[in-house]
């Protein structure tokens, strides 16, 4: 059973659909299939549900912090504006680079994967990607860090 944990039901939805497209080998189920909403106070009704319908295990994921920055490249000024023989010149004007300016992303994603029989952290995870180009691009080529439990 797979859980991505996003309060927006539509993400929760495509998050989990995408992790389970991506999966080969085994039978990953969106958590989206059985329970409409994730609550802590629902935590141990969810773990007997899981169990009695045959999963024995659960993998959770969240985003765990994003940072943004804005990078600011400075630009040149005309020519005119940068000496007085150059601004008599003015008839060869040529504008300045207005400069440019770059957002830079860096999403930080939690993984957790539970054994439910024993109720024990299997293994966590935490992925780092930069930048992505859309918001499915996070979860196929994160870098990850793995840290054994």
């Amino acid at each position: 059973m797979f859980f991505y944990l996003e309060k927006d039901r539509t993400v929760r939805g495509f998050a989990e659909e995408e992790f389970v497209r991506k999966v080969k080998g085994t039978t990953v189920v969106p958590s989206l299939a059985l329970f409409a909403e994730v609550t802590p106070k629902d935590v141990d009704k969810m773990k007997d549900r899981l169990r009695a319908q045959g999963f024995d295990g659960g993998i959770l994921m969240r985003i765990a912090h994003v940072d943004e920055a804005t990078n600011q490249e400075a630009g040149s000024r005309p020519s005119f504006q940068s000496t007085f023989g150059a601004y008599i010149s003015y008839w060869t004007y040529m504008p300045g680079y207005p400069g440019k300016t770059e957002k830079e992303r860096t999403i930080r994603v939690e993984t957790v994967v539970y054994a439910l029989d024993e109720d024990k952290l299997v293994w966590a995870g935490i992925s780092e990607t930069e930048n992505p180009e859309a918001s499915r691009t996070w979860l196929p080529r994160s870098s990850t860090r793995w840290l054994r439990a």
